[in-house]
């Protein structure tokens, strides 16, 4: 993959999950057997990863992109979106890897901003 269609798929990605999300575009993004690592827990398998996105609908809004750096193979992207429910604001940082034209691994560090 190029450094532009790595930025595509994980824009693609970024985007599938916000309002309104499009879990079936979000799918597409990852490899079968991606790893989603938030920290304390592990999340294995795209369907797995959906199913849990899914039952909890989008909980943020006012989703904006802090940062963003891509290269062969992986992607680094920071964000920060509202809390729907308590209006606290989060920072997310997520480290992506891609194989096979898909995400295979995700690290992501979540801190509540200020």
């Amino acid at each position: 993959m190029t450094t532009d269609s790595v930025q595509d798929l994980v824009l693609g990605y970024w985007t599938s999950w916000q309002e309104p999300a499009d879990w079936d575009a979000f799918r597409e993004c990852l490899d079968d057997h991606v790893s989603f690592d938030p920290g304390g827990r592990i999340i294995t398998g795209a369907d797995a990863l959906v199913a849990m996105l899914r039952a909890t609908a989008s909980p943020w809004q006012d989703v904006s992109m802090l940062s963003q750096m891509y290269s062969v193979g992986e992607a680094a992207i920071v964000y920060e979106g509202t809390d729907r429910k308590t209006g606290v604001r989060t920072r997310v940082a997520e480290h992506i890897e891609v194989r096979g034209a898909k995400i295979s691994k995700v690290v992501a560090t979540i801190a509540v901003v200020g």
